[in-house]
């Protein structure tokens, strides 16, 4: 009888691809900002409150995706492939 970590060696590329993307949608996301700020401001007249307000939405996303992305991982069994 096999035990859980010998049952779960088969390369899952599917899912492995799809955390992966998610990983580089969170990273490309949560530096994208933050060098546009000044462009939104001038173009949009954003005013410094509707900039902070964008700021902390996307602060909001970049620290509660960590968890979800990571118990999915958990779940799908992918922790000996992703570091």
């Amino acid at each position: 009888m096999k035990n859980s970590a010998q049952q779960n060696t088969e390369f899952k590329k599917p899912d492995v691809v799809v955390l992966s993307l998610a990983h580089l949608a969170h990273d490309t996301f949560s530096a994208f900002l933050a060098p546009l700020l000044p462009l939104l401001i001038d173009k949009l007249g954003m005013s410094l409150s509707m900039t902070a307000f964008l700021e902390i939405l996307f602060d909001a996303y970049q620290h509660y995706s960590i968890p979800f992305l990571a118990y999915w991982q958990k779940k799908l069994g992918l922790s000996i492939l992703l570091f």
